[in-house]
């Protein structure tokens, strides 16, 4: 009786100790820039590595087929990703293309990153 208890506390405290799961940030930009024919831009996401794009493509071809950037982040925000940073960059000193950019966040357990 007494190896049964010794067992049963033994247990409880190494699931008291068991490390929580660590969170790792992931960071992903979703571009826009103006199409010519068009006046809906031209959205995509990039997530800064061939294997996580990989990863993201069914997230990436949903935003993709979308009309406005605004409809593109409310989409992002419910699959839990963060609007951290805007900021416009233009192509070129003298050209009038230019590429809205939104920096977002998420937090996963890095094993969902494989």
């Amino acid at each position: 009786m007494k190896k049964i208890t010794t067992l049963a506390l033994l247990t409880i405290m190494l699931g008291a100790n068991a490390q929580k799961p660590v969170l790792v940030e992931q960071y992903c930009e979703l571009i826009a820039n103006p199409r010519l024919i068009t006046s809906n831009p031209n959205i995509w996401l990039n997530f800064g590595s061939k294997v996580l794009q990989q990863k993201f493509k069914p997230l990436s071809d949903s935003v993709h087929k979308m009309s406005q950037p605004v409809e593109a982040l409310n989409y992002m925000a419910q699959n839990g990703w963060t609007l951290v940073k805007y900021y416009i960059e233009e192509e070129g000193a003298s050209s009038s293309r230019f590429y809205r950019i939104y920096l977002l966040r998420k937090k996963f357990q890095s094993k969902d990153l494989r």
